[in-house]
């Protein structure tokens, strides 16, 4: 009997431990599902490698700090080590543990030594436009709202897929958008000229990744713009901000309307300036070199 009640308990606490395991996934999968598929397969990779050698040992700071020990002594990239970082730091919500280590303690690459294959692109002002026109014309839904929010707030493909709408106020006319890469999110106006673009649009129809890059090829090819390698959603965002960056408008003005985290090289500025997003936008819309395209 005692033998009986032994393997039972012993089944139950296998039960147990699948179940936290299948937990631990859905909560992964919830935790990366806006990131991008090669991103997810090198997490999940990174995951399973720091797995291995965790087996037996607490899930707690000193083993991370081994891992991260044992990656550099084995050889492994300053950039695999950072990517092992955010994806261990999912790991760890999705299994309910704090993370231990301190934000300046993550890896760093060294990024003279990166060679970039294909260049960044960066639309032109003339490319924008006809794209602006073209949309407004004979543009889907789908296209009037990505170009919209691309060409206007410049947002990244990443903070366009994670927008809902519990993320757009239509009676007070603002639009929250979540940034990516560490930048702050935050509230923007939405101006007169795009709310018939922005407004009939359900956010709650989320928009994959892949499919925001499809709907950019779509419009390029409306616009008889012929796409070129490194040519991307991206590259609309560093047209607008090279556009802004020319109309006079204040720099550190242009900065917070990028939704990019303050540096530290800005020593206690960073920490007094703290302006209202309201007067913000109105200032960079009052010279938004793009804004009068879609009247």
């Amino acid at each position: 009997m005692i033998e009986l009640k032994e393997l039972l308990d012993t089944l139950n606490i296998d039960r147990k431990d699948d179940k936290k395991e299948e937990d631990t996934s859905e909560k992964l999968n919830l935790l990366m599902r806006y990131n991008k598929e090669k991103t997810r397969r090198v997490y999940s990779s990174e995951i399973r490698r720091f797995e291995e050698y965790a087996r037996g040992k607490p899930l707690d700071e000193w083993t991370l700090r081994g891992f991260f020990d044992y990656l550099e002594k084995k050889g492994f990239s300053r950039n695999y080590q950072r990517n092992s970082w955010y994806a261990l730091k999912k790991y760890f919500q999705a299994k309910g543990l704090p993370w231990v280590l301190d934000s300046k303690e993550c890896p760093k690459v060294d990024r003279t030594k990166l060679k970039r294959k294909i260049k960044d692109i960066t639309l032109t002002k003339d490319e924008m436009e006809r794209m602006i026109d073209v949309v407004k014309k004979n543009g889907s839904e789908k296209e009037k709202v990505f170009l919209s929010l691309t060409t206007i707030y410049a947002v990244r493909a990443g903070e366009i897929v994670q927008l809902t709408e519990k993320d757009i106020d239509r009676e007070r006319g603002v639009i929250h958008i979540q940034a990516e890469k560490g930048g702050e999110e935050r509230y923007h106006l939405i101006p007169d000229e795009i709310k018939p673009y922005i407004y009939p649009w359900d956010f709650d129809t989320r928009l994959s990744y892949m499919r925001v890059l499809n709907i950019f090829k779509i419009i390029l090819e409306k616009a008889g713009i012929k796409k070129k390698e490194g040519m991307g959603p991206h590259s609309i965002r560093r047209g607008v901000f090279t556009l802004l960056c020319s109309t006079g408008l204040p720099l550190m003005r242009v900065y917070d309307f990028g939704r990019w985290k303050r540096r530290k090289e800005l020593g206690m500025l960073a920490e007094y300036d703290n302006p209202d997003f309201e007067e913000v936008d109105r200032l960079i819309f009052s010279k938004h070199p793009l804004l009068v395209a879609w009247r």
